[in-house]
């Protein structure tokens, strides 16, 4: 089984992405309602609270379980941080977009959580970026190309 070593780096920032994914996806299926409210967001019957759990929950569920495949060589590292600059990139736009949208004085009435994700999002982004550029991935189990191997 061919594994990837993930230089320290990586390690930290998809270990540490990995946990705040784990503990979005516990939230969102654990607890929707809760989890919405800390952001000032209501759900508003079942249907909402479905869409929470399979968005929030099952989603990052599954972000989380790739992002720790990483951190332990099972899934290429670079291919875990892609989705990392993916992830925070995208949400971060979004957010921006919405402050564009809304104005930037709105961010002051924000919940505290939600100030605090924005700050997150974007220092995600960021060491996502500089991990993905440190090193490509090493690989290890993989057999060795000979010079037999190549056409002369």
């Amino acid at each position: 089984m061919r594994t990837y070593s993930p230089s320290l780096l990586q390690r930290i920032v998809l270990g540490v992405s990995g946990i705040i994914a784990g503990v979005i996806a516990w939230r969102g299926i654990v607890e929707p309602v809760a989890f919405l409210e800390s952001f000032n967001v209501g759900v508003a019957d079942a249907a909402a609270r479905n869409e929470i759990i399979g968005q929030y929950g099952g989603f990052f569920a599954a972000v989380c379980v790739f992002l720790f495949a990483g951190v332990i060589g099972w899934a290429r590292t670079s291919s875990a941080l892609m989705l990392l600059v993916c992830l925070y990139g995208g949400v971060l736009a979004g957010r921006l977009i919405a402050l564009f949208q809304d104005g930037w004085a709105v961010f002051a009435d924000y919940p505290p959580l939600l100030q605090f994700a924005h700050g997150m999002d974007g220092l995600g982004f960021l060491a996502s970026i500089a991990a993905l550029k440190t090193r490509p991935d090493r690989v290890s189990g993989a057999p060795r190309a000979s010079k037999r191997d190549h056409d002369p």
